[in-house]
């Protein structure tokens, strides 16, 4: 018995010793595992309060940079022409940027996920908790965050630095009067924020405990009626609850003395939520926008009636729905007229007519469009502008006093072909600029030339193929949810190819002479078109309306959200050196609208009229 007894405590020992080594090795394994295999559930919309006014989240840092790799975009950086030609604006930018020097670190940390949430706009400045998991060292986090935790104390000298503690965390904190910092390590997690009781919040919805909602934000109707059209596995996401926002902003316009109708006040209501979300879908990105909405009437589909004046060769479609009725108060036309002095005879042309500007929308409609050609061998791209024409005998009442004669111009000139009227600009200095008009019985059509309207109008009477029937195009279209608002389709590939193959040679020249741009780019390392054209695709938008919103889609190797971005951006950043040279005083609105009266010289004084000779001095007598 005792035997046995040995016996069976030494395989006990044994069987202990065996799971002890198993579980030093699993679960080193199992955390391995779970980092490279198992998929990231993300848990920012968790951790957010139900009652957010605005949630980001970048849901998957890991997932994002495998599929980056993958874009049109990620593979023309990695061309050897590319390459060289960004070595020097990237040494340039790692030399000037202090942030460049911290890439190592952010390597080193493994970001998994990161979230900011905003919960209150009420004070002086808004309430909101950060938060981002991580793979690496808590160390690493601890170097990253030195940097800023010590520009904040020396900034505000006087603030008192503490530790709280809060259950299994410890908070450091940081308050200087009303101002507060506070950020926190759990488990491999670190939230940061400006209001201590938000952040221990945040930690009880982490913990599930103390009563905090299981779900969070993540299980808000607003925001999971917001989010459902957008991708589930997106790669970016923005979410607006507008309630607070609505009140607030509505709070503002009474204080201010606004007066607003009950119809004025459902109107700022009815928008609950916004949510904007992006993805790297393969090659291209995909930006999906939501707007959560009440009270909506389902749209039928949008014809796009600009396909008519557009080829298998057209790189630029565009087509909208006009609004239903067009209403202009009496302030904003007294406003216009200030601006415009041409407004007033041209209410009077119109009145003459019986017409008015609110009749607008019973001459022309339903759709507006543009289209963009650009035909081999031509220097400019041939662009037109169209309009449906809904009331021909109104239609031409409204472009007849467009076009008359007005105060200090003369009248357009007028002729009449083939059953459509072209009505052309007089020409004016070197006359590279040509406004011209055409209206047909099913458009008005306008152009910056007399070519691009001819070359419009002779697709409108071939009947051939347009771009409706090509194969890009079509592809394309089917990316995006069927329009009833907005289209619009740009051939990336083909404007770029235009674009950059005519003007690279003026690049390069010019660049040799601006000694600014030439410590970024090397102008003899510009890449060649073909480059860039073999990567670049389609780029498509749509927008539709239904009964519980507005969906706004794009795709393409660019949005049109960045291709916007990016133009705006380009315009404020050159437009910068000479707006900062313009002082205060030059931004007032009268001066800027010209609407400064003219000041008067003043009258100078009358030129002095020359003394009299002084009388001679009497000769004394001898």
């Amino acid at each position: 018995m005792e035997r046995v007894l040995r016996e069976d405590l030494a395989f006990m020992k044994k069987l202990l010793l065996a799971l002890i080594v198993f579980a030093a090795l699993a679960v080193p394994a199992g955390i391995y595992w779970r980092r490279t295999r198992a998929p990231h559930v993300a848990r920012g919309a968790e951790l957010a309060p139900a009652d957010a006014i605005l949630f980001a989240q970048i849901p998957s840092i890991p997932r994002t940079a495998e599929r980056w790799k993958l874009t049109s975009l990620a593979q023309l950086l990695r061309e050897p022409e590319m390459k060289a030609f960004l070595e020097k604006p990237m040494a340039k930018m790692a030399g000037d940027s202090p942030w460049m020097a911290q890439f190592e670190t952010l390597h080193n940390l493994s970001p998994g996920e990161a979230f900011l949430t905003v919960t209150s706009i009420d004070g002086p400045e808004p309430r909101f908790v950060a938060g981002f998991s991580f793979g690496g060292s808590r160390r690493e986090v601890e170097r990253l965050l030195e940097q800023p935790w010590a520009a904040l104390k020396s900034a505000r000298p006087a603030g008192r630095a503490e530790l709280v503690n809060y259950g299994a965390a410890e908070i450091e904190s940081f308050t200087d009067k009303d101002a507060v910092a506070a950020g926190v390590f759990r488990d491999d997690w670190y939230f940061f924020g400006n209001d201590l009781a938000l952040l221990e919040q945040t930690l009880d919805r982490y913990d599930g405990k103390n009563g905090a909602s299981a779900g969070g934000l993540a299980t808000a109707p607003g925001f999971v009626e917001a989010t459902a059209p957008l991708p589930a596995d997106r790669d970016a996401l923005i979410v607006a609850q507008l309630g607070q926002v609505m009140e607030r902003v509505t709070a503002l316009m009474l204080a201010s003395g606004q007066s607003l109708d009950g119809k004025q006040l459902a109107d700022l209501k009815k928008t609950k939520a916004i949510a904007a979300s992006t993805k790297l879908d393969g090659a291209d990105f995909r930006d999906t926008i939501f707007i959560l909405s009440t009270d909506n009437k389902a749209e039928p589909p949008l014809a796009r009636h600009a396909l008519s004046l557009t080829s298998s060769a057209t790189l630029l479609l565009f087509a909208t729905a006009l609004p239903a009725t067009i209403e202009l108060p009496d302030s904003a036309t007294a406003a216009l007229t200030l601006v415009l002095p041409n407004i007033a005879p041209m209410q009077k042309s119109l009145a003459a007519h019986g017409l008015s500007f609110s009749d607008w929308n019973q001459a022309f409609g339903p759709e507006f469009g543009a289209a963009m050609d650009w035909p081999q061998g031509l220097m400019q791209p041939s662009f037109v502008l169209t309009l449906d024409v809904r009331d021909a005998v109104k239609a031409r009442a409204f472009t007849d006093v467009l076009t008359g004669p007005l105060p200090g111009s003369p009248a357009w000139t007028k002729t009449e072909t083939d059953g459509a009227i072209t009505y052309s600009a007089p020409a004016e200095g070197l006359g590279l600029i040509s406004p011209t008009f055409a209206l047909t019985d099913r458009f008005l059509i306008a152009g910056f030339s007399a070519d691009s309207v001819a070359l419009a109008e002779t697709k409108l009477k071939s009947g051939e193929a347009n771009l409706g029937s090509s194969a890009p195009f079509l592809t394309a279209e089917k990316t995006v949810a069927p329009a009833t608002s907005s289209f619009a389709y740009l051939d990336l590939r083909g404007l770029f190819e235009r674009a950059y193959g005519t003007f690279r040679p003026f690049i390069i020249m010019s660049l040799a002479f601006a000694p600014v741009a030439g410590e970024w780019i090397d102008g003899g390392k510009l890449p060649s078109t073909e480059t860039f054209t073999k990567h670049l695709g389609p780029i498509v938008m749509s927008q539709s309306t239904t009964a519980t919103g507005t969906l706004l889609e794009s795709t393409g190797t660019l949005t049109i959200n960045q291709v916007l971005v990016a133009a705006v951006g380009g315009a404020i950043r050159a437009a910068l050196p000479n707006l900062q040279n313009i002082e205060a005083a030059a931004l007032d609105p009268a001066k800027l609208l010209n609407l400064t009266p003219p000041q008067t010289a003043p009258i100078p004084p009358p030129p002095a009229q020359p003394a009299p000779p002084a009388a001679p001095e009497p000769t004394p007598e001898n």
